[in-house]
């Protein structure tokens, strides 16, 4: 039997642990939990429309979530489900940001559900008034159309080319006015009735279950990699005892010299110088 020195059973056994301890750091990704996950939010687009845009009331809701996908995929379902008209929408592996329109009568009942998911950092909910123009609208739209049926009566009446021409041109420009006026009043009436909501999703990069889900992921392949580096090494020593044993069935000579084998050295015999005499020769004495 093939005897192995202590320092190479220590060494292999050093061989093995670290070998199966970088295995499983690598496989459960455990480094990039202590590493800072700097993801950069790309909301600039939305940040504009959403600042820019003349709505009366706004929310912002946000959320900071384990599972970005999941959390998503429950956000469009309720956005889908309900009457929102979405205006902006984008979704990575670490974020989704949407900008949706909802109607003012509906919104407390559809914030109950965003609140039912998980995640809700914050809800805030801002409002401001409208301009002292905006309540008279409808107003200026009557007044447009009182001078628009003076003008026409003016016109049927008129009996010089000149004094109509110059009817039609304020005719048309009072047309315009009310036409601008109307699509105002339609406007701020959008703007009044409905809420417009910016959604936004973060992924949290550090977090307990995230953790010990590469914890466990990490002792498991850990152990796996011991085992089989066990089974592997074992399978070597085999090889090597048999290809030992084939040698000398073979006749392959080997010197053994302190527990360590050499190979293709010539074979020397010993021999031992008898004398006839039972006493050595003397020295021979230096010539004075």
């Amino acid at each position: 039997m093939i005897t192995i020195r202590k320092n190479v059973k220590i060494s292999v056994v050093i061989l093995i642990f670290v070998i199966s301890v970088i295995a499983g750091v690598t496989k459960s990704e455990l480094l990039e939990f202590f590493s800072p996950q700097n993801y950069r939010i790309e909301s600039d687009d939305a940040e504009r429309i959403f600042e820019k845009a003349n709505y009366i009331k706004k929310a912002r809701i946000t959320y900071f979530v384990d599972d970005n996908y999941k959390t998503s995929e429950k956000i469009k379902q309720l956005i889908n489900q309900e009457s929102y008209r979405i205006i902006y929408s984008k979704t990575e592996e670490n974020y989704l940001i949407s900008i949706v329109e909802s109607p003012d009568s509906l919104y407390d009942y559809n914030s109950k559900w965003f609140n039912r998911i998980k995640g809700l950092q914050e809800e805030h909910v801002r409002s401001k008034e409208l301009p002292e123009f905006s309540y008279n609208l409808l107003e200026h739209v009557k007044n447009k159309e009182t001078t628009k049926t003076k003008l026409l009566k003016m016109i049927s009446q008129s009996n010089l080319p000149d004094r109509i021409l110059s009817l039609n041109k304020q005719l048309e420009n009072i047309q315009a006015e009310i036409d601008s006026l109307i699509i105002q009043s339609r406007t701020r009436d959008l703007y009044i009735n409905n809420y417009l909501i910016l959604i936004l999703v973060k992924e949290n990069q550090r977090n307990d279950i995230n953790l010990l889900a590469r914890l466990y992921q990490f002792i498991v392949t850990t152990i796996i990699m011991i085992f089989f580096l066990i089974i592997v090494f074992l399978i070597l020593y085999l090889i090597f005892v048999l290809i030992m044993n084939l040698m000398n069935v073979m006749g392959v000579r080997t010197s053994r010299r302190s527990s360590g084998y050499y190979y293709n050295r010539p074979y020397r015999r010993k021999v031992r110088r008898i004398y006839k005499d039972s006493k050595k020769p003397e020295k021979e004495t230096k010539k004075s």
